[in-house]
C-alpha cells in the first residue's frame, strides 16, 4: 500500500511539472496569438524610493491556475504542495530561457519520433512530455537512484513492461 502512496506521488509531482512545461511551452503562442489584445502602455515596473536612496524593479511570478488537464484527467492544484510544485516549475520555465530553448529544440527532434508510437500503442500524447521532465529529453540520462532513459524507468520496471534493457538504455 505504501508503495503505490510512493508512485501515485511521484505521478502526481511529475504530472504538475509537465504540466507546467505545457503552459510556459503554449504561452509564446497565446501571447502572440491574433486574439490577445495588445498592450498600449508597458507599466513602469521600477520603484524608486528616494528618501532611502533605493531604486528597485518589480517583478511578477505567473500566476498558478487551480487545475489543469493532463492526459484527459483534470489535475486539482489547489492543495498546497501541488500548487507550490507547480509555481517552481513555472518560474523555472519563465526565467530560465536557455534551458528552455533547449528543451523546445529537442522536442522538435524528439516529439516526431515519440508521437506516433504513443499513438500505436493507445497510449495519450501527453506522455511526451514526461521525458522532457523525467530526463531533459537526454536518451543517456541516468538518475542517482539507477533510473535510465527518456522516461526514467528503473531496470526491473522496464522489464516488467518489456522494454529493451541493455547498457545504453
Amino acid at each position: 500500500m505504501k508503495t503505490n502512496k510512493g508512485k501515485m506521488r511521484k505521478i502526481t509531482i511529475n504530472l504538475a511539472a509537465v504540466a507546467a512545461f505545457c503552459i510556459v511551452v503554449a504561452s509564446p503562442a497565446l501571447v502572440s496569438s491574433s486574439c490577445a489584445t495588445p498592450q498600449t502602455e508597458q507599466e513602469d515596473t521600477t520603484i524608486i524610493r528616494e528618501d532611502l536612496g533605493i531604486t528597485a524593479l518589480k517583478y511578477s511570478s505567473p500566476k498558478v491556475p487551480s487545475s489543469i488537464e493532463f492526459c484527459g484527467k483534470v489535475i486539482d492544484l489547489s492543495r498546497f504542495d501541488r500548487h507550490e510544485r507547480m509555481d517552481r516549475e513555472l518560474l523555472a520555465f519563465t526565467y530560465m530561457h536557455s534551458t528552455s530553448l533547449q528543451m523546445l529544440k529537442k522536442a522538435n527532434r524528439y516529439f516526431p519520433i515519440v508521437e506516433p508510437i504513443l499513438k500505436e500503442n493507445g497510449i495519450p500524447d501527453d506522455f511526451k512530455y514526461l521525458m522532457v521532465i523525467e530526463s531533459n529529453m537526454n536518451p543517456t540520462a541516468r538518475s542517482s537512484a539507477g533510473a535510465a532513459g527518456l522516461w526514467q524507468f528503473m531496470q526491473g520496471t522496464g522489464r516488467d513492461y518489456g522494454l529493451e534493457v541493455n547498457n545504453n538504455v
